[in-house]
């Protein structure tokens, strides 16, 4: 569980133009001219996105974002979808603990938005689930505090940042 000293913010973060335009910058995109289908996401996996998410995914469809706090390899729409259609890792539920997968950080932990707030991080809380096992970290309360946080610091700190919550029973692809 979160500590009560963890922000939370609004359940679906709005778009906000200034703060993406500084955020873009910092991404390497996969191909500058195409864009993502946050629509098709959303029909895949039956919830809404956050307008924050939907705003860059309008602008970029993949890409590297790497600073101090990290990194983050955004899927494409289309690689999104193939590994949901796959049965993989894009969206996986149990009743009350839905998550939505969105990107890795390339290495052996993937990102999600916790959809229900089974984490008690706040709803569409982006967390960070490790591949090979049931850690699972807070990442920030938001998806744009999640991209200011791997573009600005602080770096990732399993003791400060390891969540004692067990991930969902059959969240996950066994």
């Amino acid at each position: 569980m979160c500590p009560s000293s963890y922000p939370r913010r609004l359940l679906l973060e709005p778009h906000d133009d200034p703060r993406l335009a500084a955020l873009l910058p910092a991404f390497s995109i996969i191909d500058p001219d195409r864009r993502g289908d946050p629509d098709a996401l959303e029909k895949a996996w039956g919830v809404p996105l956050p307008p924050s998410f939907r705003g860059l995914i309008e602008r970029i469809d993949g890409g590297s974002l790497r600073g101090r706090g990290g990194v983050l390899e955004l899927w494409s729409t289309r690689s999104n979808l193939a590994l949901w259609r796959e049965d993989y890792r894009a969206f996986k539920s149990t009743p009350g603990a839905r998550v939505v997968f969105f990107a890795s950080d390339g290495g052996g932990s993937e990102f999600f938005f916790d959809v229900d707030d089974w984490y008690g991080c706040g709803r569409y809380a982006v967390l960070l689930a490790d591949r090979g096992s049931d850690v699972t970290e807070r990442v920030a309360p938001s998806f744009y505090a999640a991209l200011e946080r791997i573009v600005s610091g602080p770096p990732r700190n399993y003791e400060r940042d390891i969540l004692r919550r067990p991930r969902p029973p059959d969240s996950e692809r066994e």
